[in-house]
């Protein structure tokens, strides 16, 4: 998949597999996250902006989770709920 066709308006420094045909991406312009369908050939955006800088990503099917340079860890689902994270990125 290039994804610089399918979304030429956002430069992703993540991406990630996830659940339901989708993928997880982050736009480093836009500073959210964002879920692409693969089926639909859309994206949508998942979160407001992050204000930290992101140092470090993991996903699953369900969950992506990340770490800041602050060390504050978060989790988010395929829905777009962001919450503190009970997992390490590490």
């Amino acid at each position: 998949i290039n994804l610089q066709n399918k979304a030429p308006d956002l430069q992703i420094t993540y991406a990630g597999t996830a659940n339901q045909n989708q993928i997880w991406m982050f736009d480093i312009i836009s500073n959210r996250f964002v879920l692409y369908n693969i089926l639909n050939d859309s994206y949508k955006f998942l979160t407001h902006t992050i204000d930290d800088e992101i140092t470090n990503f993991k996903s699953n099917l369900n969950y992506l989770y990340f770490k800041t340079v602050n060390d504050k860890e978060f989790e988010i689902d395929i829905y777009g709920k962001l919450k503190p994270s009970t997992s390490t990125t590490n």
